[in-house]
């Protein structure tokens, strides 16, 4: 597929390929290039001062929606950390969710849940006898929640900082072909 990007009077073609890299010692060109294709397919407004980058994307010489593609964008080790560990809107936040959903795992939550709901009643119990007439209650929904407050670590309960460039590039890459096999099946 190839991707025009165009910086005012000037063209760059990609042959856009599942790894693309782009070479060469013109970092204001990649980066020019780069930065389009995260901001065009992303879903941020364009500032003032990015009115050369408003549009300047065509694929095999058409104009496509700015939802076209999903571009992920990892520029360092830290990045990479970032990405590979669990937040609200993180990768591996939907993998959780997607395993979670999955008819396997129902058994297991719903013991989680009656054990869960036998804790409360023993606190509850406790708290009633003691300090009067309140409770505390769950949500059971929350289950996911929780499962997603977990830590990540590598193998062994290492730290992610402790794997190699390498491994945590692997993982990521299997993480994203999870998440797209996942959104495939859904579809």
């Amino acid at each position: 597929m190839k991707i025009k990007i165009i910086d005012k009077n000037t063209e760059y073609m990609i042959n856009l390929e599942p790894v693309t890299q782009l070479c060469g010692i013109s970092f204001e060109k990649k980066h020019f290039i780069i930065k389009s294709l995260c901001k065009y397919f992303s879903s941020s407004k364009y500032e003032q001062y990015e009115n050369n980058m408003f549009e300047n994307i065509r694929i095999n010489g058409e104009k496509t929606g700015r939802k076209y593609f999903s571009v992920l964008h990892i520029s360092s080790r830290e990045q990479l950390i970032q990405a590979l560990n669990i937040s609200k809107s993180s990768m591996a936040a939907q993998y959780l969710s997607c395993i979670y959903t999955k008819f396997s795992c129902q058994n297991i939550i719903e013991q989680i849940r009656e054990n869960l709901d036998k804790l409360y009643l023993k606190i509850n119990e406790e708290i009633q006898n003691n300090i009067g007439c309140i409770e505390i209650g769950h949500d059971t929904k929350n289950i996911l929640e929780i499962i997603q407050s977990s830590n990540i670590f590598g193998i062994n309960g290492n730290t992610l900082e402790s794997l190699s460039n390498m491994e945590l590039l692997l993982v990521y890459i299997n993480l994203l072909k999870e998440i797209q096999k996942n959104l495939h099946i859904k579809h």
